[in-house]
């Protein structure tokens, strides 16, 4: 994965995260939660599109 991929996975990530937040589906950001899927994330995962 180049670094151009590897900013959109990353923004991707987060995305989600406050996304939830926003639409009330969770009450805060969770960093803890954030850092699982960033340790997790990998570049045949995304590809994949499974992140």
């Amino acid at each position: 994965m180049n670094r151009h991929e590897a900013i959109h996975a990353i923004g991707a990530l987060i995305s989600e995260d406050i996304f939830d937040v926003l639409n009330g589906n969770a009450e805060e950001f969770s960093q803890k939660k954030y850092r699982r899927k960033l340790e997790k994330i990998t570049a045949k995962r995304w590809l994949k599109g499974q992140y």
